[in-house]
């Protein structure tokens, strides 16, 4: 919970020249007006007005206080995770968005090897087999493929786990695939192109960062559809 003692209090402090848009405040507690000149509010700058360290007393107690508490301290162990992290996991980390953007890219469409519709259900459960993102040219960073390559939407595809791991790939049937969707020359231009490439930790967390917003949009975009056929229904 937030300190209780003025001098070191940790996560709230008073703050003599704050204003907000010039507006005249009222205290989060006992509702008197609070004007810029005696405004206390938290370091995050969270939008909260006490009039004196008796309602600031109060506020501490308060659920409000401990829910923005527990929120600073996620925040805080989320930076501290994100400075810990080595290079592979930054990698791991944007394969996993570009995986999952592919996968919300292409759930209408069909396997890109076989021709499978990628959400089929499971009878036995009522819930969708699932599908991987397939990779085209290998994305490993051993020199056995490119790299250059891993978080191409243009050399991925959604494929059926039957095709990517239980039949390696199901390379040639893929490799058709993928001429139908993206074009011959496209697909002889990565097949030539086998130059590694090293992501630097900004590129890696702007690839993250973009996939994830990605994914999300086509997410949001499947439900609103998904929604109104059922509505037309």
């Amino acid at each position: 919970m937030v300190s209780m003692q003025r001098s070191s209090s940790k996560y709230l402090s008073l703050s003599k020249n704050v204003c907000w848009r010039n507006k005249m405040r009222r205290c989060k507690m006992c509702r008197a007006k609070v004007t810029s000149g005696g405004i206390l509010t938290p370091e995050d700058k969270t939008k909260v007005a006490l009039c004196s360290w008796e309602c600031f007393t109060e506020y501490q107690k308060s659920p409000a206080a401990k829910k923005m508490h527990a929120r600073m301290q996620r925040a805080d162990l989320t930076e501290r995770k994100e400075r810990l992290k080595t290079m592979e996991d930054h990698i791991k980390t944007a394969q996993r968005n570009f995986n999952a953007y592919i996968r919300a890219r292409d759930k209408n469409k069909n396997c890109v090897s076989c021709g499978r519709p990628l959400t089929v259900k499971n009878p036995k459960t009522s819930k969708n087999y699932g599908f991987d993102c397939g990779h085209y040219i290998s994305r490993s960073l051993s020199g056995k493929g490119s790299s250059k390559y891993r978080f191409h939407p243009k050399c991925c595809a959604g494929q059926c786990k039957r095709c990517n791991k239980h039949s390696a790939g199901n390379f040639v049937e893929m490799r058709k695939g993928m001429i139908e969707r993206f074009g011959i020359e496209h697909i002889e231009s990565i097949e030539k192109d086998n130059e590694e490439r090293k992501f630097t930790l900004s590129e890696l967390q702007r690839i993250s960062e973009v996939f994830a917003n990605r994914a999300r949009l086509y997410n949001k975009i499947f439900r609103a559809s998904k929604a109104s056929k059922e509505n037309n229904d």
